[in-house]
């Protein structure tokens, strides 16, 4: 996903709304784009909490 894509990406959340593009734009540098294959865990309990998660196709199950 190029930069232009994950700008868009972040503009899909409201909760970046109040942002300028500049924000945004620097968002999208800090941002990785992981695939992950069905079934399989995105976090585990223990993990550390230095991400967050925002999908942008599938679902997850929680518990």
């Amino acid at each position: 996903m190029n930069a232009e894509a994950k700008t868009s990406f972040i503009g899909l959340f409201p909760l970046f709304d109040m942002l300028p593009e500049e924000e945004k734009a620097r968002l999208s540098e800090m941002m990785e784009v992981k695939i992950k294959p069905k079934y399989s865990f995105i976090y585990m309990p223990g993990d550390s909490s230095e991400y967050i998660f925002f999908l942008a196709k599938g679902t997850v199950k929680i518990g």
